[in-house]
């Protein structure tokens, strides 16, 4: 009986053992089987793990501008342009349905995502991009040449097209603010000529009213100069009076020494 005990004793520690190292240490035929057992899941998760680097690591180029990765785009195709051994290659995954594409246009970093070409061939879609790469850099020259005189009329195209180059994804940030900076000159502008006019309207009052006292200045003139001859005729007229009073003593005096 004692025995039996030590033996089974003996099993029951054999087993936990066996189970508290993971099966590191397995007897009989049953090692081999769970060993290779280990062997092929451990396999198997190399394998997925160097899978899943594949398909979510970046793309790197030494000549692209830029790196971009799947979890980066919003959905679809991780394409952009890169340039290796003197010529243009596009790296793109047929499986998704967008296209990303990476580079600078006239200094300005761009990532457009081109989404409302997604439907179009390859070659209507590299197509349609380079027209719009053309349309950006056209739209950057002609902010460049705007004038004064035609600005809001030019500018409002101009708004127009940023706003579509904006919904392909390009980086117009830079493009408004100029827009809007001129803008803000052009309302000053505006406010100074406002401003100009209202101080030369109220100039060309001050004019007329002053013309209308001259006018108002000479006439009084000629009724002061009108007043003045008459002042002076009847002087002349009061002299001549004035002297014509001695016969008035004479007559008196002749008058008083005369009999009654």
């Amino acid at each position: 009986m004692a025995s039996f005990s030590k033996s089974l004793s003996f099993e029951s520690n054999t087993a936990n053992f066996a189970s508290s190292t993971s099966g590191s240490f397995v007897f009989g035929s049953s090692a081999v089987n769970s060993s290779s057992a280990l062997g092929f899941r451990k396999k198997e998760r190399i394998d997925k793990r160097r899978n899943k680097c594949r398909t979510s690591s970046p793309l790197h180029t030494s000549d692209a501008i830029g790196t971009l990765s799947a979890e980066q785009a919003p959905s679809g195709i991780v394409s952009f342009k890169a340039k290796s051994d003197g010529e243009k290659k596009t790296l793109s995954n047929s499986l998704l349905p967008l296209t990303m594409v990476t580079r600078i246009l006239n200094g300005i970093p761009q990532s457009p995502h081109f989404y409302q070409l997604r439907n179009y061939s390859e070659l209507t879609r590299n197509n349609l991009i380079s027209a719009w790469d053309r349309i950006f850099e056209e739209t950057v020259i002609e902010i460049h040449s705007l004038q004064a005189m035609d600005f809001w009329i030019r500018a409002k195209r101009l708004w127009k097209t940023i706003e579509e180059l904006q919904n392909l994804g390009y980086n117009v940030i830079a493009l408004r603010r100029r827009l809007v900076d001129l803008g803000d000159i052009m309302t000053e502008l505006k406010l100074f000529q406002f401003q100009i006019k209202g101080l030369k309207i109220k100039a060309e009052n001050h004019k007329m009213e002053k013309s209308r006292l001259l006018s108002l200045i000479e006439n009084m003139q000629a009724l002061a100069k009108k007043e003045e001859d008459c002042m002076e005729s009847k002087l002349i007229e009061a002299t001549n009076l004035e002297n014509e009073l001695p016969k008035f003593d004479a007559a008196f005096a002749k008058l008083a020494i005369k009999p009654i």
